[in-house]
């Protein structure tokens, strides 16, 4: 039986994860707010970040879930579950932290780009397997992968603008971080209102292909989340 701990549910609900930059919760407060309006409900911070994990955990428990990326050691996968942490999203599948991760019941993004490695992403039991850098992938890479490997939940992490995000719905990813296009300049004197409409665009393309398969064109997101989401 497999020890692979199953993806948040609200992650599995909303579909589109939002990559906060390194801020002060007061500073995210705004843009958090607007990204819960537009059902963006899914955010990672970068690591270290357990005061603003913290933070952001009291400010919307109940409103959103946030994981962390970048590089965490597994002597230090108590301290983001103890801060809150959700999920940890890393560029690469590295065994010793699915493990630990495992251990604490907290669910892993394990990098990999090629079949081969995401063959080995999920062989060491992570939640699910994010495609990164996915900038120059089309989705018609996803099955290619479900051939190959196939149950497998992607994330598809990169340079993913709202059109090809709902592509790579269609095709069974679970969620998309979009990198850079999501976020934008509107925490660095940009314009808020900006990061409402791209919001609006990437719920939306959920949100249809949601649709589609519920009303019984058998797309794989929906048969993804019905085996993942948590009891």
């Amino acid at each position: 039986m497999s020890a692979r701990v199953p993806l948040p549910g609200v992650l599995l609900r909303y579909g589109v994860i939002a990559p906060l930059p390194a801020l002060d919760a007061a500073e995210l407060y705004a843009a958090c707010e607007i990204l819960i309006q537009e059902d963006v409900r899914v955010w990672t911070l970068p690591w270290p970040a357990t005061g603003v994990l913290r933070a952001l955990r009291e400010m919307f428990d109940g409103r959103a879930i946030v994981g962390v990326r970048g590089r965490v050691a597994p002597s230090e996968l108590a301290a983001v579950r103890e801060a809150g942490g959700a999920f940890v999203a890393q560029a690469l599948a590295r065994p010793e932290v699915i493990a630990r991760a495992t251990d604490l019941g907290l669910p892993t993004l394990a990098g990999a780009l090629t079949p081969a490695e995401v063959e080995r992403a999920a062989g060491l039991d992570a939640s699910a397997v994010q495609l990164v850098p996915a900038d120059h992938l089309d989705p018609d890479y996803a099955d290619l992968l479900g051939n190959e490997v196939p149950g497998v939940p992607l994330v598809v992490t990169g340079r993913v603008d709202s059109a090809a995000a709902g592509r790579w719905f269609e095709r069974g990813a679970v969620a998309v971080c979009p990198t850079s296009q999501l976020i934008g300049n509107a925490l660095s004197g940009g314009v808020l209102m900006g990061l409402r409409v791209r919001s609006r665009d990437y719920s939306a393309a959920f949100a249809r292909v949601r649709s589609t398969a519920r009303d019984g064109e058998g797309l794989r997101v929906v048969d993804s989340e019905d085996k993942l989401r948590n009891s």
